[in-house]
C-alpha cells in the first residue's frame, strides 16, 4: 500500500475512533450528541476532500495501482454518503429529541439516532479493516495489544454498571448495555480481521517467522476468541454485566498473550532491562494507588449515577486503577515468559496481592484493601531484586564463559521441565484430540526454544551440541506424530528429548565446572608464586643483612671497651718499698 494510501488509513482510523467515542456514551444529552454529531460530519468531510485529492494525484502521475484506486474510489463514494445522509439523519433524530414533547417520544428519537449511528461506525470499521491490511507478525501484534488495552477498559465499563442501582422506570436509561455490547461486536470484528490478515499473511512469511505463526496458533486463537466475544456482546446486551465482565478480562489478557507470543524474540538481556524498567514504573502506579486508597471519600465530588453511594463511587474508582496495575503487571509477566520463566513466575505473587486488593474494593472495604496492597509493593520490589540479580549475571555472561554455560545449562533444565509437561498431557488422554492439538503445538514451542539454545554463543561443546541436536529432531518428529494424531508414536520421542536435554545440561555444567576448576588451580599457583616470591625477598633481605654485620667491628656488650694498657707501664717501680707481711704471715 502506498503512503498516501496509509495517511488516508490513519484518517480514517481517527474518524473511526471518534465515532467509537460517540458510540460508547449514554445518549441522555441530545443536544451535546448533536454538536458532537455535527463535528463528526465535519471530519467526514474533510477526509472526502482528502481522498478526492489523492485521486487527482494518482491521476496525474499515472500511478497504476488499480487495487488502490478502487479502493479510493469506494472510499470517496461511502464518504460522501456518510456525510449527505447517514450524518443528517442522525442530526435530525437528535433535533427531534430535542423538541419533543414528552420523554419517551424524546428517548425514542435518541435511540433512533444512536441507531443510525451505529450504521455510520460500521461503515467506517468496514472501510479501516479493508485499508488496515496485516503487514506482519509485528503488526498482528501490535493491534492484539491494542485491542487488549480497548478490552481491558470495556471490562472496567461493565463492572461500573454491574454496580449502578437499578431504575425501575423503564422508560429511562439506566445503564450503558447498548454502548457496551456494540462495542464489544466491534472488537470481535476487529480481532477476527487481525486472524484472517496472518492467515492471509502465512503464505508469503518466511520459514522461520511462519514456524513462530504456527507455533502460537493465533489465527485458530484469533477465530476462537472472536466466537467468544458474540457471546459476551450478547451478555451485556441482556444487561449480565458481571458475567460479561469476567469474559471480558478473560478476552483483554488473552490478546496480551497473543501479542506477547507474536512479537520478535529479544536477547535476554535486552528483554531483563526492559521488565525492569516497566516493573520500577508499576511499582510507582501501585504506591500511587495505595495512596489514593487510603484517601477519605468526598461526597460532593464522588456521588455517582442514580444515587449510587459516594464510598462505593470512591472504591469502585480505586479498583478501577488497581486493576490496570495488576493488568499492567500481567503483560510484563507475559513477554518476560518468553525468556525466563522462572523469573516471570515471581511476579505472580504481586498479581495475587492485587486481584485481593481490588476484590475487597468492589466490595467497599477499603480498609482490608490496604494491606495486599502494601504487599503487592513488596513483592514488586523482590521482583526487581531478581531481576538485577539475572541482569547482573547475564551481563557477566558476555565475558565470562563460565557464567554463559551456567545460564545455558538453566535454560535446558527450564526446557526439561517445558518437555515434560508435554510428554505428560500426551500421556494424560492419547485419545482427546483437543488435547493432543494443545500438545502437539507446546511440542513445537519447546523444539523452538531448544534451536535458539542451540544458536547460542557458547565455547566448543562437541558432547552438548549433538545432544541438543537429537533433543531437536526427537521433538519435531513427536510433534510430527501430535499432529497426526498418534500420541502413542509421540512418547518416547518425547522421553529421548528429555533425556537429550539431561546430557546436554550434564555436559555443559561440567564443562563450567571445569573452567572454574581451572581458575582456581590457576589462582592457587599465582598465591603460592606470590608466596615464594615473598620469601624469597625475607631471604635476601637476611643474607643482606648478614653481610652487612660482617663488614662492621662486634661492638662488646654494655657499651664501648677501653684499651689495655701497656705491660711495661703496669710494672712496679724497684725502689718501691715494698709493704711489710701481715702479722702471722
Amino acid at each position: 500500500m502506498s503512503p498516501r494510501s496509509r495517511f488516508f488509513k490513519a484518517l480514517a482510523a481517527a474518524i473511526f475512533s471518534g465515532s467509537v467515542a460517540t458510540a460508547a456514551t449514554p445518549v441522555v444529552d441530545a443536544a451535546s450528541q448533536r454538536e458532537q454529531q455535527k463535528k463528526v460530519q465535519a471530519e467526514v468531510d474533510k477526509a472526502t476532500r482528502h481522498v478526492m485529492t489523492t485521486l487527482e494525484v494518482l491521476n496525474d502521475q499515472q500511478v497504476d495501482s488499480a487495487t488502490e484506486r478502487k479502493l479510493l474510489d469506494e472510499a470517496a463514494g461511502m464518504l460522501r454518503n456518510l456525510s449527505q445522509d447517514q450524518i443528517v439523519s442522525v442530526l435530525s433524530h437528535l433535533e427531534a429529541s430535542i423538541s419533543a414533547p414528552d420523554a419517551a417520544t424524546a428517548q425514542k428519537e435518541q435511540k433512533e439516532a444512536y441507531d443510525k449511528h451505529r450504521k455510520i461506525v460500521t461503515s467506517l470499521r468496514g472501510l479501516v479493516i479493508r485499508l488496515d491490511t496485516i503487514k506482519s507478525l509485528e503488526d498482528a501484534a501490535n493491534r492484539f495489544s491494542k485491542s487488549a488495552e480497548a478490552q481491558h477498559e470495556l471490562h472496567l465499563k461493565s463492572l461500573t454498571n454491574s454496580k449502578l442501582p437499578r431504575n425501575r422506570r423503564p422508560a429511562r436509561v439506566s445503564d450503558d448495555r447498548d454502548e457496551i455490547a456494540d462495542t464489544q461486536a466491534d472488537m470481535k470484528s476487529e480481532v477476527i480481521a487481525v486472524a484472517k490478515g496472518l492467515d492471509s499473511l502465512r503464505t508469503v512469511l518466511a520459514p522461520d517467522l511462519k514456524q513462530r505463526l504456527e507455533q502460537v496458533g493465533a489465527v485458530a486463537r484469533g477465530q476462537k476468541l472472536g466466537s467468544e466475544m458474540e457471546l459476551t456482546a450478547r451478555s451485556a446486551q441482556q444487561g449480565t454485566f458481571e458475567d460479561a465482565a469476567e469474559r471480558q478480562i478473560r478476552h483483554a489478557k488473552e490478546l496480551q498473550a497473543l501479542a506477547a507470543e507474536l512479537r520478535a524474540k529479544v536477547d535476554r538481556l535486552t528483554a531483563l532491562k526492559d521488565a525492569r524498567t516497566k516493573i520500577a514504573k508499576t511499582v510507582e502506579a501501585q504506591e500511587a494507588v495505595n495512596k489514593e486508597t487510603a484517601e477519605k471519600p468526598r461526597e460532593k465530588e464522588n456521588r455517582g449515577r442514580n444515587g449510587s453511594d459516594p464510598a462505593q463511587v470512591h472504591a469502585d474508582q480505586a479498583a478501577d486503577k488497581q486493576s490496570k496495575v495488576e493488568f499492567a503487571t500481567n503483560e510484563i509477566r507475559r513477554t518476560l515468559e518468553t525468556v525466563d520463566k522462572d523469573l516471570a513466575d515471581t511476579l505472580k505473587p504481586a498479581q495475587n496481592q492485587m486481584s485481593t486488593a481490588e476484590e475487597k474494593l468492589r466490595e467497599t472495604k477499603t480498609d482490608e484493601a490496604r494491606q495486599p496492597q502494601a504487599k503487592a509493593v513488596e513483592e514488586l520490589k523482590k521482583s526487581l531484586q531478581n531481576i538485577d540479580e539475572q541482569i547482573a549475571k547475564a551481563e557477566l555472561a558476555k565475558t565470562d564463559p563460565a557464567e554463559a554455560l551456567k545460564q545455558a545449562a538453566k535454560q535446558i533444565d527450564e526446557l526439561i521441565k517445558e518437555q515434560k509437561q508435554v510428554a505428560e498431557k500426551t500421556k494424560q488422554d492419547p485419545k482427546d484430540e483437543e488435547r493432543v492439538r494443545e500438545a502437539a503445538q507446546e511440542q513445537k514451542d519447546v523444539a523452538a526454544k531448544t534451536e535458539q539454545v542451540k544458536a547460542l554463543q557458547l565455547p566448543e561443546n562437541k558432547e552438548a551440541k549433538k545432544s541438543l541436536e537429537q533433543a531437536t529432531q526427537e521433538m519435531k518428529q513427536a510433534a510430527k506424530n501430535l499432529d497426526n494424531k498418534d500420541a502413542q508414536a509421540a512418547k518416547p520421542q518425547q522421553d529421548e528429548a528429555v533425556k537429550a536435554l539431561e546430557n546436554a545440561k550434564k555436559s555443559l555444567e561440567e564443562q563450567a565446572a571445569a573452567i572454574e576448576q581451572r581458575r582456581e588451580d590457576i589462582a592457587a599457583l599465582k598465591d603460592a608464586a606470590e608466596k615464594l616470591e615473598a620469601l624469597a625477598k625475607a631471604e635476601q633481605k637476611v643474607a643482606d643483612n648478614a653481610k652487612d654485620a660482617s663488614e662492621k667491628p662486634m661492638k662488646p656488650e654494655g657499651g664501648e671497651k677501653k684499651p689495655e694498657p701497656n705491660a711495661a707501664e703496669n710494672k712496679p717501680d724497684a725502689s718501691e718499698k715494698k709493704p711489710e707481711a701481715a702479722i702471722g704471715d
